[in-house]
């Protein structure tokens, strides 16, 4: 399953082979994990590819970034994706931000 059609692929590590491998095992794993309107928290989300997978399978995510510019690229890419019912996007650092306040900003 080749889940590198974003079109990074062919810039820095994502030309490596190794690399490209590896990120391809990982979204395989995220995509059998991630259910349908199941509640996933992803810590660090950078730009936020795996958010985007998750919720494009169903998932209801929690992307959580303690940098601004990534939580926005996150929310520019949720929103090309139109997947913006399905992902809420906190600014905060993983490591001190009590992830019960997080659960219960995104309670139905």
């Amino acid at each position: 399953m080749k889940f590198c059609a974003d079109g990074f692929m062919s810039e820095g590590a994502f030309s490596d082979p190794e690399y490209r491998e590896g990120y391809n095992r990982v979204a395989a794993l995220l995509v059998t994990l991630a259910k349908s309107q199941e509640l996933v928290i992803d810590v660090g989300c950078g730009v936020g590819f795996w958010s985007t997978l998750m919720a494009k399978h169903g998932a209801r995510v929690v992307s959580l970034d303690q940098l601004s510019r990534l939580l926005q690229k996150c929310g520019g890419r949720t929103k090309r994706l139109k997947l913006e019912s399905k992902i809420s996007r906190i600014l905060a650092d993983g490591f001190t931000y009590p992830l019960e306040i997080a659960l219960l900003m995104v309670q139905p």
